[in-house]
């Protein structure tokens, strides 16, 4: 831990970290080799960020979790039938909002078609007439609207991680007093002191 935040708790006293106080709204990136795990935030509905278990499944699966000696391969085996089950379900048990498929939809971007699936048809069209003004102004939407998914930015999905409860995390196979879903987002950025920061010598000599 850098020394005078321990002691301040302020980064405008650091001056090795300030980048970090430049701007207090940080950025908040995808990680590159996380991105994948981020995708299955698929497990969780967006309006109430529960895992889309059934409750009876929901407590076969924690207790196999909560098993002492839980190997690695184990744990991996039972995190993909927790994500086979939850693809299954098109809506929420908990709060009965629409859910669909989430995948990548370009470099470190990710898309939400939550009513793709026939059972959500009436929800779907309630979601398309909310365009009607914007349709109304550009006539070449119309013919798009029918592809309209949901942005899934870094920020969204960060506040979405946020809300996850304990147990809801420990279903994801994480273990919530080491590691929270929200880690697997970068938020901050470390700055080296100028002491340690690699120097590359000029034709000047400096």
């Amino acid at each position: 831990m850098c020394w005078t935040l321990r002691i301040h708790q302020a980064y405008p006293t650091c001056f090795s970290h300030w980048l970090l106080s430049a701007n207090d709204q940080h950025a908040v990136l995808y990680l590159q080799g996380k991105l994948s795990w981020s995708l299955n935030h698929q497990l969780t509905v967006q309006s109430c960020a529960r895992c889309l278990l059934l409750p009876t499944e929901r407590a076969g699966f924690l207790k196999r979790f909560r098993r002492p000696g839980l190997e690695g391969l184990q744990r991996n085996h039972l995190a993909k039938s927790v994500l086979s089950s939850c693809k299954k379900r098109n809506t929420c048990p908990w709060c009965e909002a629409p859910n669909g498929i989430v995948k990548r939809s370009g470099t470190m971007k990710i898309s939400h078609e939550p009513y793709r699936a026939s059972k959500n048809a009436t929800a779907k069209e309630e979601y398309l007439q909310g365009f009607g003004t914007a349709v109304a102004e550009n006539k070449a939407l119309g013919m798009h609207l029918s592809k309209a998914v949901e942005d899934m930015n870094p920020l969204k999905v960060l506040e979405l991680f946020k809300r996850v409860s304990a147990e809801d995390a420990e279903l994801l196979s994480l273990h919530p007093d080491i590691g929270r879903p929200e880690d697997y987002i970068w938020q901050y950025i470390s700055v080296p002191p100028p002491c340690i920061r690699p120097s590359v010598a000029s034709e000047a000599g400096k």
